[in-house]
């Protein structure tokens, strides 16, 4: 068949007999979308004829050959609408070929036939799926797909159960693995609203060239960002700046679809911030995963790609909440994203891994199957401790000085790409860094000054007393010398003692100590 017209052609000329062929059960057949989890991940049609429960699949989208194992990721529908012309191929397909069984069987040919009803569970589904028939020029009687509820969907559920339990055994996933890996539910795409994409019509354009530079920070591998993270983001906001303004968004589309995957990333980051153009999730992900399925894409550039998908999936749903099919998506994206980085950290992936992976592998302990992204995630915690620990070391040295915002600091070593959000605040300052930063430097100092100013004497205490982390504490207090109690952020008591500071000094110090606990 060169065409599908021409699949339906012959799809229409079949007879549609009221029983299946061996006469004994009537010939309805119950169809529904599934989302494997497996790897390599896709979205299978799962077809059942309820009375006999037989069974067949079909790996969407549906392709000739299964040369790239990849190419599942790049159908992932959001709708009815979307989900419905692979579907229908997939349906056609199915009786054309007699459910596969005509090439192992030996002889004639078994009858072909076209299904007397077809039914299904999710309303969105049903109504899609007839209107793509239809346009297809699908035969009148052969077009309506049905809803059903009750024993139907309960019949349905365990036949799968069943298709689901003898693939794992067929691909080894079978012991504690198997089981913690039970069988996924239909898809249904009634009730799900996709939530805003990228950036809104009310952004300007600094804005969304600093949405790009975000996503550029998270896909990049932390061993490759400068000490001077500030300073490098600055330099990336220009240079994109130049990038954007000096090549047209047409040309760099024109180069995507040529099979140029930097120009394919380039064109997804402009579709995500709207610059230039409308924001659009199906667009985003069209163009990110040609990147990944593509011969021509490098091991950093597939890598990358995996990773911007990750807030494509984490943040897709308007109610804030993650189906399961996205999540393990986003599980999956993370994974191939360290693997082809080669273990290397991203932000991205530590964002991912750290706020969703590991608090939601609680209640799903298929997650761990993950493996790529628990082992960065544990490889950053040692880090982070080692670096904590080498901290407290020079602290403890130089007991004499103040750093009122230690804990950007923190936050700034634990996820470089957070400085972005600085950028973000300084924006509207100027884009000349000299400038940026000589306007920083004069508020940082006129907030700081009163915190600094108590610490600024010969003999006085260190002022840093960073949450969950111990500091060395003199075991007694010098004669004469002045004690406050000062309520930590944790909500622990802290007695600061100091026989160089006045009273009104202290005072002052556990002012701000409330201050900042009641603001976090």
């Amino acid at each position: 068949m060169n065409t599908i017209f021409d699949t339906v052609k012959a799809y229409n000329a079949f007879a549609r007999p009221s029983l299946a062929p061996s006469g004994m059960v009537p010939n309805h057949w119950h169809f529904d979308l599934r989302y494997i989890a497996l790897e390599p991940p896709s979205h299978i049609l799962f077809l059942v004829q309820l009375e006999s429960s037989f069974i067949h699949s079909e790996r969407l989208p549906l392709t000739p050959t299964a040369s790239n194992i990849e190419s599942g990721i790049t159908y992932f529908p959001e709708s009815g609408v979307t989900a419905a012309p692979e579907i229908c191929k997939a349906l056609i397909h199915s009786f054309l070929s007699s459910f596969g069984s005509a090439k192992f069987t030996r002889g004639a040919p078994p009858p072909l036939y076209a299904p007397f009803k077809l039914t299904t569970e999710d309303p969105t589904i049903a109504a899609a799926v007839t209107a793509e028939f239809q346009r297809l020029g699908v035969r009148a009687d052969l077009c309506k797909v049905h809803v059903v509820r009750g024993k139907p969907l309960v019949d349905a559920q365990a036949a799968f159960k069943r298709f689901w339990e003898g693939l794992k055994t067929q691909i080894g996933f079978t012991g504690l693995a198997g089981a913690c890996f039970p069988a996924p539910d239909s898809i249904m795409f009634r009730g799900f609203q996709a939530a805003q994409w990228g950036e809104g019509p009310e952004r300007d354009e600094t804005e969304r060239l600093l949405c790009y530079v975000r996503q550029l920070a998270g896909i990049r591998r932390l061993d490759q960002v400068p000490e001077d993270s500030q300073r490098d983001l600055l330099e990336q906001l220009e240079a994109v700046t130049a990038l954007t303004n000096g090549k047209a968004i047409e040309i760099v589309r024109a180069e995507a679809d040529a099979g140029n995957s930097e120009s394919a990333i380039d064109y997804a980051l402009r579709v995500q911030a709207g610059i230039k153009c409308t924001p659009n999730r199906e667009v985003f992900h069209s163009y990110v995963t040609k990147v990944i399925t593509s011969a021509r894409s490098t091991p950093q550039q597939k890598s990358k790609a995996h990773a911007l998908l990750l807030e494509w999936y984490s943040l897709a749903s308007a109610d804030k909440s993650i189906r399961y099919r996205y999540l393990h998506a986003a599980a999956y994206h993370a994974n191939q994203a360290t693997i082809l980085a080669s273990g290397a950290a991203l932000p991205a992936v530590l964002f991912f891994g750290s706020r969703i992976l590991k608090p939601l592998a609680e209640k799903d302990p298929a997650l761990h199957i993950y493996k790529a992204v628990w082992e960065v995630l544990e490889k950053r915690e040692r880090e982070m401790d080692l670096q904590a620990a080498r901290g407290q070391r020079k602290r403890a040295k130089k007991t004499n000085r103040c750093c009122p915002n230690a804990a950007v600091d923190a936050i700034q070593i634990r996820s470089p790409a957070i400085a972005v959000e600085s950028a973000v605040r300084i924006s509207h300052f100027s884009t000349n860094p000299s400038l940026i930063d000589h306007s920083l430097h004069n508020q940082s100092e006129q907030a700081d000054w009163k915190i600094h100013k108590p610490f600024c004497s010969p003999g006085a205490p260190c002022s840093i007393l960073e949450k969950d982390e111990a500091v060395p504490v003199a075991s007694g207090s010098k004669q004469g010398s002045l004690s406050v109690p000062i309520i930590g952020p944790n909500g622990e008591t802290i007695l600061l003692s100091s026989a160089t500071m006045s009273v009104e000094q202290l005072k002052e110090i556990r002012e701000y100590s409330e201050q900042m606990s009641h603001s976090r």
